[in-house]
Parts: structure tokens; C-alpha cells; sequence
């Protein structure tokens, strides 16, 4: 999952600002101000089998499965007789396994409404001929539409009314989804299909349609207009680092495949993170970056953060292209680019694929974005950072006298709106790059400074 800020936020909107703490009067008496000017303090004051229903089957019961997977029961059966002992680690193991695929299938099926529905609208064209969307020996129907239509009308009923009993995506007993409909939207999204020739005037209809549904969609999916058509995800291992093993997929099956666990003991490495792609990212001279973001945490009781006040971008060897899947084109990791030559253009971007965030300002103004590092990314990525480690803030067990540091990628969009995309600790620290060469002692001194 994706976090975004307002738009336009800045630190007067919170009240925190750059070298300032915020607590309460009792604690402000003895308490140390922020020294160095390249950090921003900010102090806030602030069971699985929880609320599921399970069942373990002895024998077949098609029609009894899929009753109770559509009132969302978990089936936790692990074997045909379960009559003799059961393993509990392996049991939770399987139904933590179950409740984070379905979830994520219902997803992905509502992104691949959303990803037909929004090429309907961008290809539409008025005129003669199938109007950008059909053509003579088209091979899809509109029935695709109709049920992304339904998909997406049921999702909003969800949001808006809260209705916890209506799935998204009903799911049959295996949890399999309908294959050929998801068939028909790769022949259209990723094939470029199109549809069987009609009237212009039926056309206009189904354009007509898909439109108003994204309209009364925007306000409850924020992230829908960055998600592109092609409805593609990056599936990470989740006890690795420096891009090892992370693949960009856009097939349902092939990231099931890929994550599936490999053994019901379920070792670290068996673990993955399955997030949406953003697919209309904010380019440089056509290349995609990410920023890395440095920040400390000093206490958890009340939280405080440390910001550094610099960051630095990485950007990919070859030009953003959704057609090409290639990590030289999508994964930003230093360690993964470095395998690579830069085919961006050479004039206008580094040799070793590194600018500071200094640069970074100066392209900024450059394009006629004066304010937007400090009014829009810098501020939206200490917004987000804030909202993120509130949310952890009750599972971490206080430390008194330690500190840790953690390094956050953020994404930006067209809108120069930061997006978190995930957060490390134990980040990269070695001296890669000029950049970084310069950039990493700096912050340990200031580090030390700021403590």
C-alpha cells in the first residue's frame, strides 16, 4: 500500500517546523532545543484469529466451501482427516496464508476494472470507425465493461455505505477468479485489443459510462489516476535488500506463482510484499527516479523523529517504458543500476545515476516549480513519515538511551506529490557514489550533533 499527502501541505499546516519540537508544557522545561540546522525534530504525543470465523472440512462439500467463503469464513482443513494431532504454528501459518491472498485477488480484480474502464475513456475518440476503441474483427464484447462496471460499483457501495457483508469480488471455492474475463481485459490493456465494432452511438454510451463511474470513483481512490491502464505490481521478498529477487508483473497468475510460500514452515524468505506499481510516475529527462530518505527515531514514548534535511535521488539506467518490465528500467536500487550503463540522456543526467536533493531543487526551479521541495515533497514526506510510525507507534517496546535510523524511498507523481513506497532499517550507507560519498558522513556527524 501507497501513502500520499495533501497536495500543497507545508509546515505551517502542522505546526512543525525545522529544528522545533512539539510536546507537551510539562515536558518542555529541561529539554534540549535541535542545534543542527540539517535536521527537523518532531515529537508527537500520542490477535490473528481476531474477528474471523474459521472451519475445518472433512471431506469435499463444494456448496458448503463456497457458502461460507462468501460470508468470509476461512477454511483452516490440513488434511482429509484431520482427526489426529493439529500443528497450531502450522494452522495460523495456512490461514494467515488465505486471508492475505484473497484480499489481495479482490484487488487485483478491482484495479483491472479500474485499468479497462480508464482505457475506454483515454482511447475514445469521436468519429466514424470504432471511435479509438473497436474495429473490424474486434475480438472482445462489452461484457468486459459491463462487469468492471459492476466490480467498481460494488466497491464503491463499500466505501461509501460501508457494507462489510458485500465483497468486492465474489470468489468460488477455490478462490480462483473469472479467468476469461480477465483474459479479455489483457487483450485489451496489455494485447492492444479492441472491441467488436458497434454503432458511434453505442459507443458514446459506454464512454458516457466509464466516465462517470472514474468521476464518482475519484474521491475515494486517490491513487487511481497514478495507476495508468496496464495494471501492473512489483512483488518484493520481504527478508531481502538491495532489490534482490523483486520482479515488476502484471499477470495475476504469475504473482501468484512467484510469492507463493514454499514450505508451510514459512521462513523469512518466504515472505513477500505485493504492492500496485505507480505507472505514471514523475520522470526526469524520461528516466524514473525514487528519493531516499534518511530519519532517526529517538523515543517512542512520545515518538520523536529526526528528519535530515537532505536526501538524494537514484535514478534507472533507461527510459521509463510500461511495454519493458526490465529492472534496468524500473527498480531504482543503486545496486541493481550500477549492473547497467546509462542510456538516459548522458548530458543531462550522471554517469553513476545519483543527484542530491540540492540538484534536484535546482531542476525544479529550472521548470518553474519554485516552491514545490519545500511546500509539496519535503514537507508531504515528513506528513507521511509522521502518519506511518503513529501507526506502529503501539507495537515498538521503548528503548531509553538508543536511537535508530532508517533510510524511506518515496516515489513522487506527475503532481510532484511524494508517495511512500517502503521504509528500511539497516539502510545502505556505503560510499557508491560521489553523492553518497559526501552525503553519509555528513549526516553521521550531524547525526551525532543532533543527539
Amino acid at each position: 500500500t501507497s501513502a500520499s499527502s495533501p497536495a500543497g501541505s507545508s509546515s505551517d499546516d502542522s505546526g512543525i517546523s525545522s529544528g522545533e519540537k512539539t510536546t507537551s508544557d510539562s515536558e518542555k522545561e529541561g529539554n534540549k532545543e535541535n542545534t543542527c540546522p540539517n535536521q527537523t525534530k518532531t515529537v508527537v504525543q500520542s490477535n490473528p484469529f481476531l474477528n474471523n470465523c474459521f472451519a475445518i472440512l472433512d471431506g469435499e462439500y463444494p456448496g458448503l466451501r463456497n457458502a461460507l467463503r462468501k460470508r468470509n469464513w476461512c477454511e483452516i482443513t490440513i488434511t482429509s482427516n484431520y482427526r489426529g494431532e493439529v500443528n497450531l504454528e502450522v494452522l495460523e501459518k495456512m490461514v494467515y496464508s488465505q486471508i492475505d491472498r484473497d484480499p489481495f485477488i479482490e484487488d487485483y480484480i478491482l484495479t483491472a476494472s479500474f485499468s479497462v474502464v480508464k482505457w475506454v475513456v483515454e482511447a475514445y475518440h469521436p468519429g466514424p470507425l470504432g471511435c479509438g476503441v473497436e474495429e473490424v474483427g474486434g475480438e472482445v464484447t462489452y461484457e468486459v465493461i459491463e462487469t468492471a462496471l459492476e466490480n467498481i460499483g460494488k466497491y464503491l457501495l463499500f466505501v461509501k455505505d460501508c457494507e462489510l457483508d458485500n465483497p468486492v469480488v465474489e470468489k468460488d471455492v477455490s478462490g480462483s477468479v473469472p479467468r476469461t474475463w480477465l483474459g479479455d481485459v489483457y487483450k485489451i490493456v496489455h494485447g492492444k485489443a479492441k472491441f467488436m465494432l458497434t454503432t458511434e452511438e453505442e459507443v458514446l454510451g459506454v464512454y458516457n459510462e466509464c466516465y462517470a463511474v472514474l468521476e464518482a470513483a475519484d474521491p475515494f481512490v486517490p491513487q487511481m489516476k497514478w495507476d495508468g491502464t496496464r495494471n501492473i505490481w512489483i512483488v518484493k521478498p520481504g527478508a531481502r535488500s538491495r532489490g534482490r529477487g523483486i520482479l515488476v508483473l502484471s499477470s495475476l497468475d504469475d504473482i501468484l506463482a512467484f510469492s507463493r510460500p514454499t514450505n508451510m514452515n514459512w521462513p523469512e524468505e518466504s515472505r513477500y510484499v505485493v504492492q500496485k506499481y505507480i505507472e505514471r510516475p514523475l520522470l526526469i529527462h524520461g528516466c524514473k527516479f525514487d528519493i531516499r530518505q534518511w530519519f532517526a527515531i529517538t523515543d517512542w514514548q512520545p515518538l520523536t523523529i529526526w528528519m535530515y534535511r537532505e536526501s538524494y535521488l537514484r535514478f534507472c539506467s533507461r527510459p521509463f517504458c510500461l511495454e519493458n518490465l526490465h529492472e534496468s528500467v524500473h527498480l531504482n536500487n543503486y545496486a541493481v543500476q550500477k549492473n547497467y550503463n546509462m542510456e538516459c540522456p548522458a548530458d543531462e543526467l550522471p554517469k553513476e545515476k545519483m543527484w542530491d536533493s540540492k540538484t534536484f531543487k535546482e531542476y525544479l526551479e529550472s521548470s518553474g516549480l519554485y516552491y514545490a521541495w519545500e511546500g509539496i515533497i519535503y514537507s508531504g514526506m515528513r506528513d507521511i513519515l509522521i502518519a506511518t510510525m503513529l501507526s506502529s507507534q503501539e507495537h515498538c517496546e521503548p528503548r531509553p538511551n538508543s536511537f535508530e535510523l532508517y533510510g524511506a524511498d518515496f516515489m513522487l507523481t506527475e503532481d510532484c506529490k511524494p508517495w511512500l513506497i517502503e521504509i528500511n532499517n539497516g539502510p545502505d550507507l556505503s560510499h557508491s557514489t560521489s553523492v553518497t560519498a559526501r552525503l553519509v558522513p555528513q549526516m553521521f556527524d550531524d547525526l551525532v550533533k543532533g543527539q
